[in-house]
C-alpha cells in the first residue's frame, strides 16, 4: 500500500496540473477571454451584417435594373451602375453602395436608402 499512495498522489497532481494548464486562468465564468462568450458577441454583428448583405443582394438582383423602382432610382441617384455591382463580389458591391449612401447629404433620403437597399437603420 505504501508504494500505491505516491503513485496515486502523483496521478492526482498530474491530472490537476494538466487541467489547470488546459483551462488557463480565464476559465472563470463570464470572462471576456471565454471563447464561447467571444463567439456569441462576434457572431451577432456578423449575422446582422450578413442579413443586410443578403437583403441588398436580393434587392439588387430583383430591382436594381429598373430605374422605376425605388432601389433602381437610388442606384441612379448614387450614380452606381447595377450591372457593375452585380458583377462584383457581394461584399465589395455592398461596401461601395453603403459608403455612397452614407455620404449622401440629405439625412431623410439617406435613411430611406438604408432601409430600402439594406433593410437597416442609420444607427446600426
Amino acid at each position: 500500500m505504501t508504494k500505491e499512495a505516491p503513485i496515486a498522489l502523483a496521478y492526482l497532481v498530474g491530472t490537476a496540473v494538466f487541467t489547470v494548464v488546459a483551462c488557463g486562468p480565464a476559465a472563470g465564468s463570464g470572462s471576456s477571454a471565454d471563447p464561447q462568450a467571444q463567439q456569441q458577441t462576434q457572431s451577432k454583428p456578423d449575422r446582422s451584417l450578413a442579413v443586410h448583405r443578403e437583403h441588398f443582394q436580393r434587392e439588387l438582383i430583383e430591382s436594381g435594373h429598373d430605374s422605376e423602382t425605388r432601389v433602381g432610382e437610388y442606384l441612379t441617384v448614387l450614380e452606381l451602375d447595377w450591372r457593375r455591382l452585380q458583377a462584383m463580389p457581394i461584399d465589395q458591391a455592398y461596401t461601395i453602395t453603403h459608403d455612397a449612401v452614407m455620404r449622401f447629404p440629405d439625412e431623410r433620403v439617406r435613411r430611406q436608402m438604408l432601409l430600402s437597399l439594406f433593410d437597416e437603420t442609420e444607427d446600426r
